[in-house]
């Protein structure tokens, strides 16, 4: 895109993990702060060529890895999952 002179957009895929903590997970969530960290770092390098540059990242998703522990606040009524897990949906559900 910079050679051609050509606008553009590059979009991450990263994971509400690259800000909230995911116990027995450090790897993943040290490899999703990385691609957060380098998606600000290209934004701000790559918008002088009118390329954009974003992330996404969402929230809990339930799969087969972490379904079961992603958020011990799902078991709690929906009042306290907000307060106590501010990561958490608090809505008390994951997606799927």
């Amino acid at each position: 895109m910079v050679k051609q002179r050509q606008r553009g957009k590059i979009i991450f895929i990263s994971s509400g993990h690259e800000d909230i903590p995911f116990p027995g997970y450090t790897a993943y969530c040290a490899a999703k702060g990385g691609i957060r960290m380098m998606m600000r770092n290209l934004a701000m390098e790559l918008a002088q060529y009118h390329i954009n540059v974003n992330n996404i990242a969402p929230g809990a998703i339930s799969t087969p890895i972490n379904g079961p522990k992603v958020c011990p606040a799902l078991r709690l009524r929906r009042r306290h999952a907000a307060k106590d897990h501010p990561g958490c949906h608090s809505n008390g559900r994951l997606a799927r």
